[in-house]
């Protein structure tokens, strides 16, 4: 019955292969606050481009997200960090790449 902080890392190593496969998400959940998505790729595969989207849920098509957002890009494409300021509950936000 109390607030807690959950904090999920993730690393993804020889994944993400398949361009249909390039992507990264989280759900939101009853009363969080915000959600961070963080990405580190290796020197040799910069990101060439990224949209941001959302979904009502794991079984709706996403749509590009329009929503507010704190978004922070490396000069050198290789990190990028996506917070979405309190997510819907049940919502996907997800950012698809492309290297």
């Amino acid at each position: 019955g109390e607030e807690f902080i959950l904090k999920t890392k993730a690393t993804y190593v020889n994944s993400l292969q398949d361009p249909k496969d390039r992507w990264i998400g989280a759900i939101g959940y009853p009363r969080s606050d915000r959600i961070r998505l963080v990405v580190l790729m290796p020197p040799r595969n910069p990101l060439k481009s990224f949209r941001l989207q959302t979904a009502p849920s794991t079984r709706d098509e996403p749509e590009d997200y329009t929503g507010p957002k704190r978004l922070i890009e490396s000069d050198d494409n290789l990190s990028l960090m996506w917070e979405v300021p309190n997510p819907e509950t049940g919502f996907v936000y997800s950012i698809v790449m492309e290297w």
